[in-house]
């Protein structure tokens, strides 16, 4: 097996100082991805295979073990070659085979005293059946609401169960009974696995993000070369919703980031119908602890202002992307299963090559004109991104979620702070503005030493008068004090003028930039 996946396979290894001191639970993960659709004809999806071989790849170095279930076209296979001797085919039998041998390892670590999660997520078709049931579309039929309840939670042994799915409902409405226009679309409550038959405990340790959209052709984007809702909740697990910079991804901040990322959606076919609920026995479930997730590199986004990044992968495919309002700390992004990542911001780009583990600061990279301007996403999708994400909008977004069990706000932790990596470490930044106002200070007060000093000057002057009309002669300990005061007077003058043009010069060009500072080349 390729090193790759084999690495991926293994459990991980928290690099961060400040991960906790007991065992984190063992996480099984199992991934499903299918572009077909049952029956034919239907149309097919492109990026399914992609998002779950991504999101597996995202996912697997968290886990003790996991398992993918997906049959690759043949530009996955080439993207992906080390996977396609990993993956199972995305059939019942091949998810009722992972599920079983994922349990059993569970049972066995919970026998040692050691916490488990399962996390289970399904990328492709999703439909409605003539009872008005939801089900998601695996090759050889279907997949529904009462097999996700009875075969996954209900069976579950773990602590807590983690479901994740993006389902496209283009062209799957089917005659309903008891729906007077013969027509049911799919919705994130026909795929909610957390009706009120479910039983209480199974519902109290299962946390659900189930996102539909109203049509194929939106669904995916063939500019993120994924399905839109997979793309986002990828951005938001790989740390860009992280609005308390403690490491963790929430429930809560991973619906909040992709509600940010999607306010601005005007096509109301592209706007993703997402259903979220925390598990309500531990409502601060993370979806991911990036310091125990198995990742040993970040990007740093260490710039207080707005800043609005896209990174993609070796392939030159979006990877992440985040418009982060600013904050104090710099926001940190896992980066995994690449060499190397293009930085791109605007008509600038950077390459990102973590040959070593820590945190590589975005200050540090050096940018330059892309060898062709960022092609934003078009038609449908071209307002992705553009609302800011922040702690405020946080608090926005959980005053109003109209969820049935209400999200709680992320708790917070202590930061997380991965060390530097040896070429990482941020440039020195001077804040042009501080020292502008400071200089312009300090030549106020050099001024005022030069007023007093003109009248010391002129005071000293007027003893040497005094003595000079009373005795007839010069006194030369008076006459070198006037002189010494009319130096220092000239002096302090011109001190003040050079201050004062100088800090009006850094004002000035302080305003010209972005935060008001400089990076300096070292």
């Amino acid at each position: 097996m390729p090193a790759l996946v084999a690495l991926l396979l293994m459990a991980a290894t928290p690099v961060a100082p400040s991960a906790a001191a007991e065992a984190p639970p063992a996480r099984y993960v199992v991934v499903v991805g299918f572009n077909g659709g049952l029956p034919d004809p239907r149309t097919p999806l492109h990026f399914a295979d992609d998002d779950a071989a991504r999101t597996f790849l995202q996912l697997a170095p968290s886990a003790e073990r996991a398992w993918l279930l997906s049959t690759a076209d043949r530009e996955t296979a080439k993207l992906f070659p080390d996977l396609t001797e990993v993956a199972r085919a995305p059939t019942r039998q091949s998810l009722a085979q992972a599920l079983g041998e994922a349990f059993w390892l569970m049972r066995q670590q919970k026998e040692r005293g050691r916490a488990t999660e399962l996390v289970f997520a399904f990328a492709g078709h999703g439909d409605v059946n003539d009872a008005g049931e939801g089900y998601v579309v695996l090759s050889d039929g279907p997949f529904t609401r009462s097999d996700l309840t009875t075969q996954i939670l209900e069976a579950s042994p773990a602590d807590v169960n983690h479901v994740i799915i993006d389902a496209c409902s283009s062209y799957f409405m089917v005659n309903a009974r008891g729906n007077e226009s013969g027509r049911v679309e799919l919705s994130p409550k026909l795929l909610d696995v957390l009706s009120q038959r479910v039983d209480a405990a199974v519902r109290a340790r299962t946390g659900v993000l189930v996102s539909t959209s109203g049509a194929a052709e939106v669904h995916e984007s063939g500019e993120l070369s994924a399905g839109v809702f997979s793309f986002l909740l990828r951005s938001a697990l790989a740390g860009a919703a992280d609005s308390n910079g403690d490491g963790r991804v929430e429930y809560a901040e991973a619906a909040g980031f992709v509600a940010a990322a999607s306010a601005n959606l005007d096509d109301p076919r592209a706007r993703l119908a997402v259903h979220v609920e925390a598990p309500v026995q531990r409502p601060h479930s993370a979806l991911v602890d990036l310091s125990r997730s198995g990742a040993d590199r970040f990007l740093a986004i260490d710039e207080a202002g707005p800043v609005h990044v896209r990174l993609l992968d070796a392939h030159g495919l979006p990877y992440a992307e985040l418009h982060d309002a600013g904050r104090d700390k710099p926001l940190v992004l896992a980066l995994v299963g690449n060499p190397y990542f293009i930085v791109q911001r605007g008509t600038k780009e950077a390459v990102l090559v973590p040959r070593s583990a820590g945190a590589y600061a975005l200050s540090a990279l050096e940018f330059h004109d892309s060898p062709r301007p960022r092609a934003d996403v078009p038609g449908a999708f071209a307002g992705l991104y553009l609302s800011t994400f922040s702690p405020a909008f946080m608090q926005g977004y959980l005053s109003t979620a109209t969820s049935e069990l209400a999200l709680v706000p992320p708790r917070a932790n202590a930061p997380f702070s991965p060390a530097w990596a040896d070429a990482g470490r941020p440039h020195a930044r001077l804040p042009l503005g501080v020292i502008g106002f400071s200089t312009l200070g300090g030549a106020a007060l050099v001024g005022a030493s030069a007023g007093g000093a003109a009248i010391a000057n002129q005071l000293a002057f007027a003893r040497l008068d005094d003595d000079f009309r009373t005795t007839g002669q010069l006194n030369p300990a008076i006459a070198l004090e006037v002189e010494g005061w009319r130096t220092a007077t000239n002096a302090l003058t011109v001190g003040a003028v050079t201050l004062g043009l100088a800090g009006g010069a850094l004002v000035l060009w302080s305003m010209q930039l972005p935060d008001g500072e400089v990076t300096l080349p070292w």
